[in-house]
């Protein structure tokens, strides 16, 4: 009998190692959950519990490694009033991080808000939790193509190089590596865990 009851377990328990497996496939975690690891150690920052957090005044966060094409995951917990973003290219380009309920933001631009490509693209809809909720975030960049997910929902779906306007355009639009990064807007106390990247 016991031996007719482990054959089971023993197949349910594969499965699911095969399916978490599946899951995580190519993607290499950012956060070694106890310190800054593979990141500039910027003031203000700190690793506790597999989070990565703001605890006060200082500058933005960076990865030492630089990349180019990529799918970037993660989860967010935006404070009351918070305002944040993600870094990459050379020159800075930001996907916004931000408290979308808050009235001070009330009236911002279109491409202000939670998971823009700040100054360029908006977000086709609203799909942001309310601040003190954790969220999922994302970001596929292959090539000049630039996709992001907030929330199970794909809210930008555009073309670098369609931005790349006038004399003198943002640098971060031309195509080329960069350091991945957070903002630490002020001290505004932003949470990130289960930060993780796959080469493209």
């Amino acid at each position: 009998m016991s031996s007719i009851r482990t054959i089971p377990c023993l197949m349910v328990a594969a499965m699911l190692a095969t399916a978490g497996h599946a899951a995580d496939d190519g993607f290499t975690p950012l956060l070694s959950g106890e310190d800054l690891s593979g990141w500039t150690q910027a003031e203000g920052w700190a690793a506790e519990d597999g989070v990565l957090k703001v605890v006060g005044r200082g500058g933005n966060i960076f990865t030492e490694k630089e990349f180019e094409n990529f799918e970037l995951r993660f989860e967010f917990n935006i404070p009351e009033g918070g305002n944040s973003g993600v870094f990459f290219r050379r020159g800075g380009l930001e996907v916004q991080l931000l408290d979308d309920y808050a009235e001070k933001y009330a009236n911002l631009q279109d491409w202000q808000y939670n998971g823009a490509l700040y100054g360029f693209a908006a977000p086709r809809e609203r799909v942001s939790k309310r601040p003190g909720q954790w969220q999922t975030m994302t970001m596929r960049l292959d090539g000049q193509h630039l996709t992001v997910v907030l929330n199970g929902t794909t809210i930008v779906d555009t073309n670098l190089d369609d931005h790349r306007r006038g004399d003198n355009p943002h640098p971060g639009l031309a195509p080329g590596p960069g350091r991945l990064g957070f903002q630490n807007y002020g001290g505004a106390g932003i949470e990130l865990r289960n930060i993780r990247i796959k080469e493209l």
